[in-house]
């Protein structure tokens, strides 16, 4: 197994690979969570080989959603964050015809607004000029 997961900060991801002639079998990128842990139990490698025309089945990160996606050679997986969060990462990965998949794992992590404020002291006109 290529990847290990040591205790992570939060939004961390840890991406799990395996040798040629063994398939991952869960999922391959585990994320940290608010809590501490990780998004999932840790996948393992099993001898075999993915079925011909199909990449390994995608799962969406934590917070995000499929607005499509389709595991056949040529397909694609589009992944949207659910409201609040922003995506970082693949928005659209593809299957390709060795049987991966294009672009990067995504992650959706929270997003944080900042505001600025401003304040403005109103002095009259003839102060500037007779101080």
């Amino acid at each position: 197994m290529l990847g290990r997961c040591a205790p992570g900060s939060v939004g961390d991801t840890c991406v799990f690979g395996c040798d040629d002639n063994y398939v991952l079998r869960g999922q391959r990128t585990l994320t940290c969570d608010t809590t501490g842990h990780w998004s999932g139990q840790q996948p393992r490698c099993e001898r075999g080989e993915v079925e011909r025309g199909f990449c390994s089945i995608l799962s969406p990160p934590p917070h995000g959603l499929f607005e499509e996606c389709d595991n056949s050679v040529g397909g694609r997986c589009v992944i949207d964050c659910e409201q609040g969060y922003l995506r970082t990462g693949s928005r659209t990965r593809t299957c390709l015809s060795n049987g991966s998949w294009s672009g990067y794992a995504p992650t959706c992590t929270r997003r944080v607004g900042y505001t600025t404020t401003y304040t403005y002291k109103v002095v009259p006109l003839w102060s500037l000029v007779f101080g």
